[in-house]
């Protein structure tokens, strides 16, 4: 996801670009600039060790159920126009999508990137409801 190169994570962008200067590896923003970055819209799960995931995120995690023995903790951050905050409604449900897309596409194995055609796929919601997701894998830009 980036943070200095290294954020393991999903990061889910308002539109059907990515936004200006995602592309291009740069200097990481200061702690105050980070959400400025980010445009409004934006979905965001980071996945960082425990002590290094913020209090409140990793007290949350553990208390929905995340294993208290995992490598990694949860944030889930929805970005508006203010700035962060919890993931709710419809924002919650489509990172679920999301996160079950990715974990299908990578179940799928090495493929090339445009060679494989479009991956679509259902998914139980916690509320009961399903999703749909389409991944299409666009040939790198040069």
């Amino acid at each position: 996801m980036g943070n200095a190169g290294v954020q393991r994570g999903l990061a889910l962008y308002p539109g059907k670009t990515m936004p200006p200067g995602l592309r291009s590896p740069g200097p990481s923003p200061g702690q105050g600039q980070r959400w400025k970055a980010t445009p409004a819209g934006t979905l965001l799960l980071m996945l960082d060790r425990l002590g290094e995931t913020p209090t409140a995120f990793a007290d949350k995690a553990l208390r929905y159920g995340w294993p208290a023995d995992a490598a990694y903790l949860p944030t889930l951050v929805s970005v508006g126009p203010e700035g962060p905050g919890d993931l709710a409604g419809v924002d919650a449900r489509r990172m679920q999508v999301a996160i079950a897309a990715v974990v299908a596409l990578d179940a799928r194995g090495l493929a090339l990137a445009g060679g494989a055609g479009a991956m679509t796929g259902r998914v139980a919601l916690a509320d009961g409801a399903h999703g749909e997701f389409e991944i299409i894998q666009r040939p790198l830009l040069s």
